[in-house]
């Protein structure tokens, strides 16, 4: 199996992965840009350090996903960018997070019309709270209100997300 490894903020990095890519695969089929970082503080609180670690790992590095990925797409392929619900509605103490996922789904449409004409489709995927390794720092009483926010009563799963990229990365999701 075909491993490749790249800081997605690092532009020579993402061009160089892209690269290697089509050298080893002769293009790709598929984009998932799904690297995301928390840092999370009141406006009052945050630094510009963490303003630009966010920036630069959950908006500039699906930027560099989607301008290298898009020149070694194969046409009819698909690009699917993880933004999230933060970037819709926001969340307190995430002023840097949202801007980056609204950035992303800002984005995604953009660069959905500009790809149609390879037959390439670009969508965004926007779930809400999900259960990883990020959530182990929110403190219990923050979990419990987002729960109550949450029709359905509970987090998504990683394996809730990948069934629907899974979707719009297949031909079911040619139109979409």
């Amino acid at each position: 199996m075909l491993q490749l490894a790249a800081d997605v903020r690092d532009a020579g990095q993402m061009e160089k992965l892209m690269a290697d890519a089509k050298a080893a695969l002769g293009g790709i089929d598929v984009l998932v840009n799904n690297a995301g970082i928390l840092k999370d503080h009141t406006l009052k609180k945050m630094t510009l350090d963490e303003w630009h670690a966010v920036i630069q790992t959950n908006l500039t590095g699906v930027f560099h996903g989607c301008k290298y990925g898009a020149e070694v797409l194969n046409d009819g392929g698909r690009i699917v960018n993880i933004a999230s619900v933060a970037g819709i509605v926001g969340f307190p103490g995430q002023a840097n997070y949202a801007a980056a996922k609204a950035g992303v789904i800002g984005m995604t449409r953009s660069i959905a019309k500009e790809l149609a004409r390879r037959g390439i489709t670009v969508n965004a995927v926007a779930p809400g709270v999900v259960e990883t390794q990020m959530m182990a720092d929110i403190r219990p009483e923050m979990r419990d209100s987002y729960v109550k926010q949450i029709p359905l009563g509970r987090f998504a799963t990683t394996v809730d997300i990948a069934n629907a990229v899974l979707f719009l990365a297949s031909a079911d999701s040619g139109y979409i």
